[in-house]
């Protein structure tokens, strides 16, 4: 089904078959398609409740250790372990808001927010949790001086 430019699919009959373009592999959902009633649950109820959660104790952490006479390399390695924990949560946090919390999926979205989605969503997460291991890391091996 070709659309014209000014029309979406909720502004037009269907007869419930829809061909897709083979170009939106990038979306989270196709358009029409809403996740199911357990991820709206999980990721936009819970996921963004344990992120506000996390960001304000990282960020508390992060205050603590920080103070001068607090500055050493294992704190500064926990502070880094902090920071890239709440940079896990926050990259990801704007889609579960859009997509699952206010379920914005009975339409196109934005093309560019295919995108947006990809890699807040996907790759930043992932290089933040990855950095955060690697700093995990490093702290045992300064602990057990390996």
């Amino acid at each position: 089904m070709v659309l014209p430019s000014n029309q979406t699919l909720s502004t037009i009959e269907t007869n419930s078959v829809i061909n897709l373009p083979n170009d939106l592999h990038w979306y989270p959902f196709y358009p029409g398609q809403c996740p199911p009633p357990y991820y709206v649950i999980l990721q936009g109820v819970c996921a963004p409740l344990i992120i506000i959660i996390s960001t304000v104790l990282n960020s508390l952490i992060a205050v603590v250790l920080l103070q001068k006479h607090l500055r050493s390399p294992t704190n500064i390695l926990l502070l880094a372990i902090a920071l890239y924990d709440t940079l896990t949560g926050l990259f990801p946090f704007p889609a579960y808001i859009f997509v699952f919390t206010f379920q914005q999926c009975n339409d196109y979205m934005p093309y560019n927010y295919g995108w947006f989605h990809r890699i807040n969503h996907d790759v930043l997460p992932f290089i933040f949790h990855t950095c955060s291991i690697w700093v995990n890391l490093n702290f045992f091996f300064i602990i057990f001086k390996i």
